[in-house]
């Protein structure tokens, strides 16, 4: 996998396109040093085994050389069973596609981890794309996401229509492409895990004149206007941008309506809206004064304390060896759980886990969330009393 981010990168496309000022002010920030946490490293991981499955199912390993590189992610301290079922899925979806594509056009092919590039619009850009398939007629490109603590739609999602404009430039004297078939694949979301749109070449190019082009000159130059809103998290310099802290500050110093005169449904939804700016916007400076504690800067009203570790079990075995001798029962001190559904999956066939598994499975009640209109899924309904009772 290829980790290096270049400055006009396409997944961070959402900021630079709405926010060209940013690219370069970032970097005046002093280097940090990203550690990585355990959700990243499942992330990597969970990419590093689906290109490997995919390059072997599409011919492109042998069988020896497969096992051998998935015998090495599976040693990983990170993997687990559940990156294997997901990256099983995906695999088998992106197959599927390709199989259509070659039922239309038997020179469909399917380029792993591609790269591609649209230096007609974004100079210097050298992407590196999951999963693309291309026929004539029809091109497919499709994004694995394995996080499942933010939602990744597919309509309007700028860095699929990057790909989409950088396969045209890389691809298009091979492939007469018409249409764009953009897929977010990120298994561990919901229901809604596989999220495709469609848009015609003609469109993804008229985007390119008259947005992107645009935007990555003023973006690499350093001018446009510094411009607030969801994308600036993750943003480096966030904790000093005066277009946040105007949006944020307005946002909570606003004049609060007494209870003669309470505040309107269109000023409740105003300030809803303006919520997650907040959130980034507080995080970034709170963030940005603690690092600065860690290397030394004095804060007025503010010192660094050490917090109280939270008391574990230093040898696991030897404590069970002990409560063994000391006459304990093994059911007294250890806990025995079922496995989970995927854990249970991989122990058989799929007709086998039907006819075993699936009489027992069933879902919890459904819950309220409130999320952006844009956001696929059936609307909630509440339960009805009687619902209450209808399996007593």
């Amino acid at each position: 996998m290829n980790g290096k981010k270049k400055s006009l990168s396409a997944s961070n496309s959402t900021r630079w396109l709405a926010c060209q000022p940013s690219v370069l002010l970032e970097r005046t920030m002093p280097y940090e040093t990203q550690i990585e946490s355990e959700y990243m490293a499942e992330g990597t991981l969970a990419h590093e085994m689906a290109e490997l499955k995919l390059r072997y199912m599409n011919g492109e390993t042998t069988k020896v050389e497969y096992l051998e590189a998935i015998k090495k992610v599976k040693s990983h301290e990170f993997y687990s069973s559940e990156i294997n079922m997901h990256t099983d899925a995906y695999v088998e979806f992106v197959m599927e596609e390709l199989n259509v594509a070659k039922a239309a056009d038997k020179y469909a092919k399917l380029i792993i981890e591609a790269e591609i590039n649209t230096g007609d619009y974004v100079p210097d850009s050298n992407w590196i794309a999951d999963a693309i398939i291309l026929s004539d007629g029809v091109c497919r490109i499709i994004d694995l996401k394995y996080g499942k603590g933010t939602y990744v739609a597919a309509e309007g999602n700028s860095q699929l229509k990057l790909y989409a404009l950088a396969t045209l430039e890389t691809f298009g004297q091979e492939f007469y492409i018409d249409t764009f078939e953009l897929t977010i694949f990120q298994p561990r979301i919901g229901t809604e895990a596989i999220r495709t749109v469609k848009t015609e070449m003609a469109a993804v190019k008229a985007w390119g004149e008259v947005i992107v082009r645009d935007a990555a000159k003023k973006a690499q130059a350093g001018a446009g206007e510094l411009t607030a809103g969801t994308h600036c998290k993750n943003c480096r310099v966030a904790h000093k941008c005066p277009a946040l802290s105007a949006i944020s500050k307005k946002a909570m110093t606003e004049e609060i309506k007494t209870a003669v005169d309470f505040l309107s449904n269109e000023e409740v939804l105003d300030r809803y809206h303006a919520l997650p700016v907040v959130a980034i916007w507080s995080a970034a400076v709170k963030k940005h004064v603690f690092n600065e504690a860690l290397n030394g800067t004095k804060w007025d009203g503010l010192k660094m304390i050490g917090s109280n570790g939270k008391r574990k079990i230093a040898d696991p075995v030897a404590l069970e060896t002990a409560l063994e001798a000391a006459g304990y029962a093994e059911m007294e001190y250890l806990n025995v759980n079922l496995k989970g559904i995927g854990d249970i999956s991989n122990l058989m066939s799929k007709d086998l886990f039907a006819e075993i598994v699936e009489p027992h499975i069933g879902k919890t009640d459904s819950r309220p969330k409130l999320v952006g209109d844009h956001v696929e899924g059936e609307d909630w309904i509440e339960p009805s009393a009687g619902d209450d009772f209808k399996n007593i």
